[in-house]
């Protein structure tokens, strides 16, 4: 796409509402935070309907807005090998003076994972692995402004991690691996630049090997 900038521009005004609430247990660890932050003369890109040759033309316009949202955590370790947890953020968007959604509003997402953790497994210190559910909602368009336009579905998303460190005489080797989209789902994010085109990427495996000495 191409970007045009706007030089009529002023500058953003705004009121930033928020409460939050803890809780730090031995156990337990969880929060729970609410905020409403109200704009005047809020920035944001939009489609301007035109084009440059094969490409979208993008400009920044502003409105008064609203963007209110939750986030939520919670983290349990039931045994001090094995920790659960998830997060949760939920976010809604509007154009105070037309009432609609403003672009690019992500889709609501839970993060979950459970993972185990020792210090000491036979030789190798400080192992771990991790499993991650990823749960993300529909993506919706805010109107025939919204870059790339495209409403995307509701998707989930595996990921696993795993490591350790193998002490070597006086060094040590850090061997970590890390699988995005385990199960190879073809999927698109609201917020992919490329969605109109293609999906996200597919299965990512990555390993690293750090020698330290």
């Amino acid at each position: 796409a191409v970007q045009r900038g706007n030089p009529r521009l002023t500058e953003e005004v705004n009121v930033n509402t928020e409460v939050a609430v803890r809780y730090l247990g031995q156990m337990v660890q969880a929060s729970v935070a609410a905020h409403r932050n109200v704009f005047d003369d809020y920035i944001y890109l939009a489609d301007s309907g035109l084009s440059q040759g094969a490409l979208p033309v993008f400009v920044y316009r502003q409105a008064d807005a609203e963007l209110k949202g939750v986030e939520a955590t919670l983290d349990v370790a039931p045994r001090p090998w094995v920790r659960l947890g998830a997060a949760w953020t939920w976010l809604d968007t509007r154009n105070r003076q037309t009432g609609r959604l403003l672009p690019q509003t992500p889709a609501d997402r839970l993060l979950t994972f459970a993972g185990v953790r020792r210090a000491r497994l036979g030789r190798a210190r400080e192992a771990f692995a991790e499993v991650d559910l990823s749960l993300v909602g529909r993506g919706e368009v805010s109107g025939p402004d919204e870059p790339l336009g495209t409403h995307t579905a509701a998707y989930e998303v595996v990921g696993l991690k795993a490591g350790l460190t193998w002490p070597a005489g006086p060094t040590r080797l850090d061997l970590a691996v890390v699988v995005r989209n385990l199960f190879d789902r073809e999927y698109r994010d609201f917020l992919w630049s490329y969605k109109p085109y293609a999906p996200n990427p597919g299965r990512d495996l990555r390993m690293t090997v750090t020698w330290r000495f």
